[in-house]
Formats: structure tokens, C-alpha cells, sequence
């Protein structure tokens, strides 16, 4: 239950052993004043709000009775339970389900940021694949929805749920033809330790795609092609390193030529410098054929494994 703001104010004036004479000379208001406040008789203006948690080294939530802790709390648990029957596969109409949920919501919690960013995907893809047949509503529906995205740039300081504006904006821009402001929101991406959420990459590749850039779209999934590979690669290697230490070297050479044969596949010899992990690899595998016996393997692998070092360096 909520406690009264007279009550509330009462109840910390005697925590920090103040009188009503002494809180009224703090706030510049007179006793009378306080003394209303504290049975009810009349509210503080909402001007000394500020003051009043100030002096009682409190939140202005704190002071007005306001959980924000529990209050987020609850919003969570109820944007899991419009969540539920969607993953149960008792809905059909997903996005229109939910947007109109959070809608309900956000009446009872107006602005709250959990509930707006989790109801900014539903609209911007209700924007794109449900109103073709009602034009006359997609106009009003844009502004809704970027009014949605701007509120949580305007106000959040989570790094996760500014992502998520900027990428969902940047579907609706494309969505739009409005290459300018996608654009706009790929170079204001922000750069967070939870960044591997969204990245420019996935959000540039949506806007290269929806211009019908293909060809640079084809250079940036071939990069991002390359840094999952390499790591991959890199895998590769030291497994077959652990397979040389538990002295397995038929498993080992397995691996290393899975590692190359990989990188052939994906990389057909044309930028050989990308993959310091394939290099690694010849070179175990050369000495897999030296404790072979086989000096003439070794010797290849060995020219595979400087050749790729030398194409690397320059």
C-alpha cells in the first residue's frame, strides 16, 4: 500500500530529528505550511519536490511513495506474460497481439521504456507486412511508431534498448525508402559492451540490401564471412595441437587439413592473407609428415605455410 505524501514527510522529518519549525526554515515555506502537509490539510507544490528529497537525502520516486524497483519489476513480469501464449503458439496474429498488449500497458504504465522497447519490433514489422491492403492507415501508423523509437533515444540510458531503436528505425527508414535517415541511425549506432546484440555490420547489410547494393553488400558479407572463419579456423588449430599433445597424430592431421580444406572452400586461394590460423595449420601439418618420415610433405606444407606468412606481411 502506498503511503501518503504527509505521512511520508512526517515519517522522514523524524529520521533525521527535525522539528516542523526547522524543516520550514530549510524549505522557505512556513510551519504552517509543513504541518498541513503532514495531516493531510493540503499537498506541497509540486515546485518543492526537489527540496524535500533533497533534505531528507531521498529520490523524488522515494518521496512520492514510488517503488521503482517493484514497479519495474511488475512491468517485467507482465510484458512476459504477453509474451507467453505467443511462444506457446496460441496466437496468430503475433505482432498485432502484442503491440495491442503493450498498448493496454503502456495506460497503466505511460512512457515506461521496458514496455515501449518491447513493443517497437511488433510495430515497425506490422508497419512493413500487415497494412499494404490499408494505405490509408500506414501514415499514422509511421508517426506512431517513430514517436516510440524516438522516446527511448530521447530518455533511455541502456545501452541495449538504444540499439535496438536505432536498428528497428533503420528497418522502418528502409521500409520507407528513406535511405538518408537509415543512414543516419547506422552512423549514430551506439558502442556498448553488450554490442554483439546488434552491430553495424547486420544493420548496414539490411540497408545495403533494401537499396539494392549488392555488390557491397556481397564485399561486407564476405568480410563477415571472413571474422567468423577466421575465429573458426583459429578453433581448428589449437584442437589439433591438443591432439598432438595427447599424442593422436593421425587426429591431429584430420583437423589440420579440415582447417585448410575449410579455408579453400570459403577463400579459394584469392585473399590468402586473411587467415593467420590457416598459415599455423600447414605449418603443424608439415610437421606431421617430418615425424612421418615423409620429408617431402613436410617441405610442401612448410612452402604453403611461408607463403601465406609473406602474402599476410605485405
Amino acid at each position: 500500500m502506498q503511503i501518503p505524501i504527509g505521512q511520508k514527510i512526517r515519517a522522514l522529518r523524524r529520521e533525521r530529528d527535525l522539528t516542523q519549525e526547522e524543516l520550514a526554515e530549510l524549505l522557505g515555506v512556513s510551519v504552517q505550511a509543513v504541518s498541513k502537509w503532514e495531516t493531510g490539510g493540503g499537498l506541497p507544490d509540486i515546485s518543492q519536490l526537489p527540496p524535500l528529497a533533497s533534505v531528507f537525502a531521498v529520490s523524488s520516486d522515494e518521496l512520492l511513495g514510488i517503488n521503482v524497483a517493484d514497479e519495474e519489476a511488475e512491468v517485467q513480469r507482465l510484458v512476459d506474460e504477453v509474451y507467453a501464449p505467443v511462444w506457446r503458439g496460441e496466437v496468430e496474429d503475433s505482432q498485432g497481439y502484442m503491440y495491442g498488449k503493450y498498448r493496454e500497458l503502456l495506460k497503466r504504465y505511460p512512457g515506461n521504456l521496458n514496455i515501449l522497447s518491447s513493443m517497437l519490433g511488433n510495430g515497425v514489422n506490422i508497419y512493413s507486412f500487415q497494412l499494404d491492403d490499408k494505405p490509408e492507415e500506414k501514415p499514422a501508423f509511421l508517426a506512431e511508431v517513430e514517436q516510440i523509437a524516438n522516446t527511448i533515444l530521447a530518455r533511455s540510458h541502456d545501452v541495449t534498448q538504444l540499439m535496438g531503436a536505432r536498428f528497428w528505425l533503420l528497418r522502418l527508414y528502409c521500409e520507407t525508402k528513406d535511405y538518408e535517415k537509415a543512414e543516419e541511425q547506422l552512423a549514430k549506432f551506439p558502442v556498448g559492451r553488450d554490442g554483439e546484440t546488434y552491430n553495424t555490420k547486420s544493420m548496414q547489410s539490411w540497408l545495403l540490401s533494401s537499396k539494392g547494393d549488392y555488390a557491397a553488400l556481397q564485399k561486407v558479407k564476405s568480410e563477415n564471412i571472413a571474422q567468423d572463419a577466421y575465429m573458426l579456423l583459429q578453433e581448428m588449430t589449437q584442437l589439433g595441437g591438443v591432439y598432438h599433445g595427447l599424442k593422436r597424430p593421425d587426429d591431429a592431421e584430420t583437423v589440420y587439413r579440415l582447417n585448410i580444406a575449410l579455408y579453400e572452400l570459403l577463400f579459394g586461394g584469392e585473399e590468402w592473407s586473411l587467415s593467420e590460423a590457416t598459415a599455423v595449420a600447414y605449418q603443424s601439418l608439415s610437421v606431421c609428415y617430418a615425424r612421418r618420415g615423409d620429408a617431402e610433405g613436410a617441405v610442401a606444407n612448410l612452402e604453403k605455410h611461408f607463403e601465406l606468412m609473406r602474402n599476410g606481411n605485405e
